[in-house]
């Protein structure tokens, strides 16, 4: 036998046969493994794990495929059956993760997990966010955020709703609150605490051993101890200690950037929520939901007298502590009569209608502007792929920004900021009310590399037909003058 041959240790037919395999060619045989021969110690996947796999697989690959960790992966499948081996022999490591930091809206630090261990966190989302969701559900739907169909302007409709169902008198008010650098002061001994019997209890699955398995690796794994760092590494300098998984204890922060982490954070708080629904039950409000909204680590209590706000934040900041070992900001703190209004996930919200903060239009308006200096540079200069690639990225942009500015009183806003552009109208058009911006059809890239490649492939043809003498030098030369 030559040393490309292995016998896995996979059965085939019977127990006495093993599945033999040429690595070099390829071919594979049913042989018997009770031999002097090599056996390659690899574990069959059964169906169900098979399936398993590439669901978390597929998951993982929505709105990823044109990433560069993506597209490596791809082009080796073999690592997908490695992985899967290697969480069926419970050998599996978190690989090393890409770390940056976020100048928008603060200053944050960010870590982005190796695509192999992206597919390992949409595997344990597919099986505990189903439970989860059962649970928020159960409480009146209070938390948003890391939900589908619980984002920002969802939240802010919601509590719009619920202010204006009880109105603005001038004997309710309205309390905001946040917790102090809550990613990174989550006590990760006690989210498992909660988290493992929660599973237990819940979790029906005949993968529940495999199940905490991978979750216990995810909750306690460490990524600042193994990762590459990219961006202006100057802006770690600026980062405040408080906001850095760097320097903390080994049990102490979550890593900002993952699936499991929104998932998990979510949930960890979701004990914050049952507390706080039952202290306002026993304050004497019917319906306790309807008076305490949270997105992530922010809460607003509102609709109240004052008395009860105030008694449930200094009540909130003592469970906090005891509880979840978790701070509220000292500074961050917002009562004010339910008349005044009340910021909330980038909007305002006032009597009667909703307006959106000006850090958020101060945002799409330098992206207007640069969005502008780019279609300069383009109508001067000519278009290229690098310079249409970037403005189809800031006109992606624009146009998130006016999907999240068209739930607020904004209309005269985005006409002030756009038809104030001189540049941007050459290259772009808007369609809806000035609500989505578009290229002209020569400055749309997958049009211009289509004629580049249609452009080049002509150019190669006519050398070629010259170069066999089918074409005279004048007609190809006027040929080429046209294109």
């Amino acid at each position: 036998m030559t040393s490309s041959n292995w016998w896995s240790s996979s059965e085939n037919v019977n127990s006495n046969n093993a599945w033999n395999v040429n690595f070099g060619g390829g071919n594979s045989n049913n042989n018997n493994k009770y031999n002097t021969n090599r056996v390659r110690a690899v574990v069959a996947l059964d169906d169900r794990e098979r399936v398993s796999v590439m669901e978390a697989y597929d998951s993982c690959l929505r709105h990823k495929m044109g990433s560069n960790d993506c597209i490596m992966f791809r082009i080796h499948p073999e690592r997908l059956i490695e992985l899967a081996l290697e969480v069926k022999q419970r050998r599996y490591e978190p690989d090393v993760s890409t770390t940056f930091i976020v100048t928008r809206p603060k200053l944050r630090e960010i870590f982005a997990a190796h695509f192999r261990d992206r597919i390992v966190q949409h595997w344990i989302f597919l099986r505990l966010n189903p439970l989860f969701e059962e649970r928020f559900r159960a409480m009146g739907d209070v938390s948003y955020n890391c939900r589908k169909g619980f984002g920002t302007i969802a939240a802010r409709k919601e509590l719009c709703r619920q202010m204006h169902k009880y109105g603005f008198g001038g004997s309710l008010y309205v309390g905001k609150f946040d917790i102090a650098s809550y990613f990174m002061s989550i006590d990760l001994d006690v989210l498992w605490e909660r988290l493992e019997p929660f599973i237990e209890e819940h979790y029906q699955g005949d993968d529940k051993e495999l199940l905490m398995y991978l979750t216990k690796i995810t909750v306690f794994h460490r990524p600042q101890d193994k990762c590459v760092r990219k961006g202006n590494l100057d802006l770690w300098g600026e980062l405040p200690k408080s906001k850095s998984l760097f320097g903390k204890d080994r049990h102490t922060g979550m890593a900002i950037g993952n699936l499991t982490t929104q998932m998990l954070c979510n949930f960890y708080l979701s004990f914050f929520d049952e507390w706080m629904l039952r202290q306002i039950a026993a304050m004497g409000y019917q319906e306790p939901a309807e008076h305490y909204d949270r997105f992530v680590d922010d809460f607003i209590n509102h609709s109240m007298v004052v008395e009860h706000i105030t008694l449930l934040h200094r009540e909130a900041d003592q469970w906090l502590k005891e509880n979840l070992h978790l701070t509220l900001h000292p500074t961050k703190v917002y009562i004010q009569p339910q008349h005044h209004g009340v910021q909330y996930v980038g909007g305002v919200i006032m009597p009667g209608r909703t307006y959106i903060i000006n850090r958020t239009v101060g945002a799409m308006t330098d992206k207007a502007r640069e969005a502008d200096l780019l279609c300069r540079v383009i109508a001067e200069h000519g278009a290229t792929a690098g310079r249409l690639a970037r403005l189809q990225h800031i006109t992606s942009s624009l146009n998130s920004y006016s999907g999240f500015l068209r739930h607020g009183a904004t209309y005269n806003i985005q006409k002030r900021m756009l038809l104030t552009l001189q540049w941007f109208w050459k290259v772009c058009y808007t369609r809806g009310n000035l609500n989505v911006v578009c290229l002209h059809v020569p400055y749309r890239l997958k049009g211009f590399l289509l004629e580049e490649e249609e452009r080049d492939r002509r150019i190669v043809q006519s050398m070629q037909l010259r170069r066999h003498g089918s074409l005279p030098d004048e007609h190809y030369l006027r040929r080429a003058r046209i294109w």
